[in-house]
């Protein structure tokens, strides 16, 4: 199960266990997923009431694209799970995105319901399991709309819309937001800000697949660092206004993950990224529970105040102790902690 285990000449196989997975895509989602572990831990911090130095510019840098990055990335791989039956393509889903979305949005609720007032959250298990069908319970909220994007991207196709025309329906739809109201239900929303990045996924995939391997390096490090520069311009002057200064700040921040990537896979290097990448879902899942238990030990326990020590430490908790769950569970013979099946893949 560890990093050095996982070589870029390793034969690696999907959750349906058809094709070698893209040894780049690991590492983006690996990138990703730290980001994400890192924003909660930042945001838990403020919402804890701690004095959190450039807050603003890093919580805005981080959450414009890392939530995009994983739209962007499921979206690449959608073709080829909406040409299997509808019936197929489904189930497998269902295995590993509404089972864990169900699953562990009651396990993180129920630990938060019992830890009380040691959270940041008012929460009541009970009051999650009753409306889970149709508001998600806190950051399971991506699992919730990537399963929308999904099954609106395979009815689509399977009316005869090739990934093109799927992407200028999505764009189409995004655009809409002022003028066409879709009701009071907040995913819906969400999904129409989301399923552009999907579908923009699905349209690029033969590109990215194609120039992210054979890009020289050099180029993948100046585009990085561009992206990124740009990036951290448009955050620190407030970005462009309004939804298209969204979606521009989206594309860059996830093109600069991209060209990281490449580079990271190029050069055989951070082995154990690759492998959080490999374990998204299982880190997305419970992130929260040891990350915020670790802030809670740290304040209660020790009396710790540093932010510096919070967020190395619940990054560190928040990424590694779902990695350890998972290996106690398959030790056990329990395969179905995380998803309906044996697969490390993700969604």
């Amino acid at each position: 199960m560890f990093p050095g285990t996982f070589t870029r000449s390793q034969p690696l196989r999907t959750a349906d266990g058809e094709v070698s997975r893209l040894t780049w895509v690991d590492y983006a989602r690996g990138i990703g997923i730290l980001l994400v572990v890192f924003g909660h831990v930042w945001r838990g911090l403020k919402r804890a009431g701690m004095a959190v130095p450039c807050y603003g510019f890093v919580d805005s840098f981080v959450y414009s694209f890392h939530m995009p990055l994983f739209f962007v990335l499921s979206g690449m791989f959608a073709e080829p799970w909406a040409q299997k039956p509808a019936r197929a393509a489904l189930v497998g889903r269902a295995r590993t995105i509404l089972y864990p979305y169900v699953v562990w949005s009651l396990l993180d609720a129920a630990v938060a319901t019992i830890a009380g007032s040691y959270t940041n959250r008012d929460v009541s298990v009970f009051r999650v399991a009753l409306t889970l069908a149709y508001e998600p319970y806190a950051h399971f909220w991506f699992l919730y709309v990537l399963a929308m994007c999904l099954i609106a991207f395979l009815v689509l196709y399977k009316i005869g819309l090739n990934t093109r025309a799927i992407a200028l329906v999505a764009l189409l739809f995004w655009a809409t937001a002022g003028f066409v109201p879709l009701g009071p239900w907040g995913m819906a929303h969400v999904f129409r800000g989301h399923f552009i990045h999907f579908a923009a996924g699905a349209l690029l995939s033969g590109t990215l697949r194609n120039a992210i391997p054979k890009t020289p390096l050099s180029s993948l490090a100046a585009l990085c660092g561009a992206q990124f520069a740009l990036l951290a311009i448009l955050t620190g002057a407030d970005g462009l206004p309004g939804r298209v200064g969204s979606l521009l700040s989206a594309g860059l921040g996830t093109g600069g993950v991209l060209c990281a990537a490449g580079i990271l896979d190029r050069l055989g290097a951070g082995g154990f990224v690759r492998f959080l990448g490999m374990m998204s879902l299982q880190i997305y899942v419970a992130h929260v529970i040891a990350a915020s238990g670790t802030r809670i030990l740290l304040r209660s326990a020790l009396h710790v105040e540093s932010v510096l020590v919070h967020v190395i430490a619940g990054t560190v908790a928040g990424a590694v102790f779902p990695l350890a769950l998972d290996y106690v569970a398959r030790k056990a013979g329990f395969t179905c902690l995380f998803t309906l099946g044996t697969s490390r893949k993700t969604a």
